[in-house]
């Protein structure tokens, strides 16, 4: 009699894990458009690119405004600006044009690695913000 409840214990535990499972199953595997985008099995070389020309884009808007900024308030001061702030824009600008063609050359591996591509929008917004420093460059030095 002992011996039978045991061996009920362990089919009413194995019943349960079991059932647990489906469940879980059977949650994660529904066939929600949404799901299959979130399930897109991307390489882990596509994924590194991307997020390397995500973050390219980003340095480089980040630098370009920042270059911006600094150079207005440089352009406010006038002569009274110290010549570090003075100095400043111009390296923002070179860096953002720096990390902006890094970015601009990152989008063929994008487009050509990953099964999914990237909406058409954003490549636009990176390529406008990745070119916009070197536009910059090009416009000062069409100016001197």
């Amino acid at each position: 009699m002992a011996r039978s409840n045991k061996s009920r214990g362990k089919e009413k535990s194995k019943r349960s894990r079991a059932g647990g499972s489906e469940r879980t199953a059977t949650s994660h595997s529904r066939g929600d458009s949404r799901d299959q985008l979130v399930h897109a099995a991307e390489s882990r070389r596509a994924e590194v690119i991307t997020v390397g020309w995500m973050l390219s884009v980003f340095a480089t808007l980040i630098g370009t405004v920042t270059a911006g900024v600094v150079a207005g308030v440089a352009r406010l001061a006038g002569d009274e600006a110290p010549p570090l702030v003075r100095m400043l824009p111009g390296l923002l600008i070179l860096i953002a044009s720096i990390s902006g063609l890094v970015g601009l050359l990152l989008i063929y591996p994008t487009y050509r690695w990953r099964r999914l591509a990237p909406p058409p929008s954003v490549t636009w917004f990176a390529v406008v913000v990745c070119a916009a420093p070197l536009v910059i460059i090009a416009g000062l030095m069409l100016r001197l």
